[in-house]
């Protein structure tokens, strides 16, 4: 079941749900950022912010409501935090969206 996100931003963030080590990049559906970036510290002590787009992809479908009424409408596994370094090296892709991450 699709959920309706018509009136809300779309934003990407970097987070190692979970606070195990591993990140994930999530597109999320929300009303309020500030929000939503106080909701996903509960899940971890890593959120990083990466860009707001203008609308979801074709793949954005997910519908997993956060408590603070978000939807997260898409997530994909990003890479290790602890190999970062060395595997983020070989994709120069993935280490240009570590770079521009900003920490909430």
């Amino acid at each position: 079941m699709k959920q309706n996100i018509n009136g809300m931003t779309i934003v990407r963030l970097l987070v190692d749900y979970g606070d195990s080590g591993f990140l994930y990049c999530m597109t999320i559906a929300t009303k309020d950022k500030d929000m939503l970036f106080q909701c996903m510290k509960g899940y971890s002590h890593d959120v990083r912010y990466l860009d707001t787009k203008k609308r979801a992809g074709k793949n954005d479908k997910g519908n997993r409501r956060l408590p603070d009424g978000s939807i997260i409408i898409g997530a994909t596994a990003f890479g290790d935090k602890v190999s970062a370094n060395t595997a983020f090296n070989k994709s120069e892709n993935r280490m240009n969206l570590i770079r521009q991450a900003v920490m909430v």
